[in-house]
């Protein structure tokens, strides 16, 4: 099933249950997709569908640092919460750094930070798994020291 039958599947179930909050986080989600879909000549994939749903939370990050009501935060991080359910698990740090390890020397050898960066996240993208490509960057900086 593809992410934005997903989505319309638990606009339905956000409905059945009243949760209006929910129900409107995912219309919106949707709408975003469906506008990226019918400006795409061959449609999209499920991974630009992520690629919209993290532009989403992103957003979201942004308005945190600039909104100082309580209520309103509370509305972002609930937002973000069921945004996120439908992205794929992002590796912690730790997970991060474990899986690093075997490829430190190579990391340490780049010329630059940004090119062991690319080197990183390359060996983490063979993993199927996802990872924030600030905190790779901060690692990367870390073994480079």
């Amino acid at each position: 099933m593809s992410l934005s039958n997903t989505i319309r599947e638990q606009i339905t179930q956000a409905m059945k249950s009243g949760d209006t909050f929910a129900r409107d986080v995912l219309k919106y989600a949707a709408s975003e997709i469906q506008a990226a879909q019918s400006r795409a000549k061959n449609g999209i994939s499920e991974e630009d569908e992520q690629r919209i749903i993290r532009k989403i939370i992103v957003l979201n990050e942004a308005n945190i640092e600039h909104t100082h009501a309580q209520e309103k935060l509370d509305a972002i991080k609930r937002e973000n919460e069921i945004l996120t359910t439908f992205l794929p698990a992002m590796m912690e740090k730790e997970e991060i750094i474990h899986f690093l390890y075997p490829h430190m020397t190579d990391i340490k050898d780049c010329r630059s930070d940004g090119q062991a960066t690319g080197l990183a996240m390359k060996a983490l993208k063979s993993t199927g798994k996802k990872a924030d490509g600030k905190i790779v960057t901060d690692i990367v900086k870390e073994i480079r020291m």
